[in-house]
This record gives structure tokens, C-alpha cells and sequence, in this order.
């Protein structure tokens, strides 16, 4: 059995996708696919955006518990997937005995330039739009558009955010999955 273990920041958005994508891919298979954060979860359950994107996406499942990532977890893995590579610099990179098993997901998957940014990074919920909030809206939407940023008060644009990391992390996992599994028929033929 493979361990793979995704990492994000509060395990409310990108690493529970990433783990339900991977689950439905791999059903039936010998991967056992986790998510974990490296911060204490904020509140119970994930991202209510995520949620519906996922749902609009096809993914069925039941809860999803955020957790953190505990040495424990970490070292009982046999690939660890992060989102970005800052999670890897700051979480695990200190962490002894992880070498050669932690990557970006985009990295594993042969993109090593690229990453999988935070929806809240992307949507820019920061003071701006606080201060936005009282703007007429005809202005405040030229000056979201100008910065190239997501009203968050505009619900379906937020949940194109979502829909477009969903697909970026499916096409990301989609070669990951190809990788691991060829990497096991290779132990396999090495043990024969």
C-alpha cells in the first residue's frame, strides 16, 4: 500500500479536493490518499465555496474533517504533495527524514514552475476590499478588474475561482496518479 498525504494551509480548500479527486480516481486501488493542514483547523468542516464547486464538478462525498499535519502523519507517508512550494519550505523542510517524498503536486506531476495557489490569495480577500465594499459598484468592480482580482461579494466568480483550481488540481492528479502507480509496477518487477 501507498501512503499520499496532500498538504494546504488550513486543509479547507486545495488538499481536501485534492484528496476526494485522487479517492474517486483510485477507488479500489492499494493508494490511501489523506489531506492535512499545517495550521489548526479554523472552524470545523471545509470551505462552503469548495464545497459547492466540487458538487458542481461531479464529487460526491460525506464531510470532510480538517486536520493538522503532525510529524507522525508526515513521516508515515510515502509521498507528501504540497500545494505550494512555500508549504514545503515552511512546514516540511526542516523535518528530517522526508527527503525524496515531498514535492508540489504540480512539481510531481512534471510542472515544477508552477503551483497551486490559494483560492483567498486569488479571490484578494484583503483590506482593498474591505475598503471597496462602500465604493459604488461600478467602480469597485474597474478596480477588481484592473487588479486582475475576484470581487468576493460576486458569488459565481468565486466559484469559477474554485472550479478553475478543481480542474487544474484534476489534470495535476491525473498524472500523479499515472506516476505512482508506475512506480509500483517497477518495485513490483524488481521484487520478481
Amino acid at each position: 500500500m501507498t501512503n499520499l498525504l496532500y498538504i494546504c494551509y488550513a486543509n479547507i480548500n486545495r488538499s481536501p479536493a485534492a484528496e476526494i479527486i485522487t479517492k474517486r480516481k483510485t477507488k479500489g486501488t492499494n493508494l490511501h490518499v489523506s489531506s492535512a493542514g499545517l495550521i489548526d483547523p479554523p472552524y470545523c468542516g471545509m470551505a462552503p465555496e469548495m464545497i459547492d464547486s466540487l458538487t458542481r464538478a461531479g464529487y460526491e462525498f460525506n464531510t470532510h474533517q480538517p486536520k493538522k499535519a503532525t510529524l507522525d502523519l508526515l513521516k508515515s507517508q510515502d509521498i507528501i504533495l504540497c500545494m505550494e512550494k512555500l508549504l514545503i519550505e515552511q512546514a516540511l523542510g526542516t523535518t528530517e527524514g522526508l527527503e525524496g517524498k515531498v514535492y508540489t503536486l504540480p512539481e510531481f506531476a512534471g510542472f515544477p514552475d508552477e503551483e497551486i495557489i490559494s483560492p483567498d490569495k486569488l479571490i484578494k480577500n484583503s483590506k482593498i476590499s474591505r475598503i471597496l465594499k462602500y465604493m459604488p459598484s461600478g467602480f469597485s468592480e474597474f478596480i477588481y478588474q484592473h487588479m486582475k482580482y475576484i470581487n468576493p461579494r460576486d458569488r459565481e466568480g468565486v466559484i469559477r475561482v474554485h472550479m478553475n483550481i478543481i480542474k487544474r488540481i484534476e489534470n495535476y492528479v491525473d498524472i500523479a496518479i499515472k506516476r505512482i502507480f508506475l512506480k509500483d509496477l517497477k518495485d513490483m518487477q524488481i521484487r520478481f
